[in-house]
C-alpha cells in the first residue's frame, strides 16, 4: 500500500487508501500496524501469542483474514476510533473485536487494546503491551 510497506488484497487496499484519505480530510490520523501475513508469519504469531481456543490472540494458521490480505490492524487514538466506528462501513470495513464477533469478551474489550475476529476466528495482534489499536476486516467488497 503505497510507501507503507503493507500489503492487502487489491480491492481492500484501494478502499483502505480511500478511508485513510477520508479520515485525514476530517483531521483524523489512521495508522497501520499490520496487514497481509504469510502462513509462516501466522505460525509465528500463533506460537508467540497462543491460539484463540487456548485463550491466546491468534487464529489457527490458514484461517486468518490476514492471510487473505483482507484484515488490517490499525493504530487509533480515541478520536480515530470514534471516526472509524462512524465511517469504516462506508469504505467496506468492519471492526473485528470479541464483542462484535459474539464469541466472548465484554463491552470493555471494545475500548481496550485487544482485538480479534468478525467471522471465522481472526487474530488481533494488538496485545496488552502493543498499545491502542483495532483490527478491521474488509467486508462486502
Amino acid at each position: 500500500m503505497g510507501s507503507t510497506g503493507h500489503r492487502l488484497w487489491a480491492p481492500a487496499a484501494e478502499k483502505l487508501t480511500q478511508l485513510i484519505a477520508g479520515a485525514a480530510a476530517d483531521g483524523v490520523t489512521v495508522g497501520i500496524t499490520d496487514s497481509y501475513r504469510s502462513y509462516e508469519a501466522q505460525v509465528d504469531v500463533a506460537e508467540r501469542k497462543g491460539l484463540y481456543k487456548n485463550g491466546g490472540l491468534a487464529a489457527v494458521p490458514g484461517t486468518s483474514d490476514h492471510g487473505w490480505g483482507m484484515a488490517v490492524d490499525l493504530s487509533l487514538d480515541g478520536k480515530a476510533q470514534t471516526w472509524m466506528r462512524e465511517h469504516a462501513g462506508e469504505y467496506g470495513f468492519t471492526e473485528d473485536t470479541l464483542v462484535n464477533r459474539g464469541t466472548g469478551g465484554t463491552t470493555a474489550d471494545r475500548d481496550g487494546p485487544l482485538t480479534s475476529g468478525g467471522g471465522p476466528p481472526i487474530e488481533g495482534v494488538q496485545g496488552p503491551t502493543d498499545g491502542p489499536g483495532r483490527q478491521y476486516a474488509a467486508a462486502g467488497l
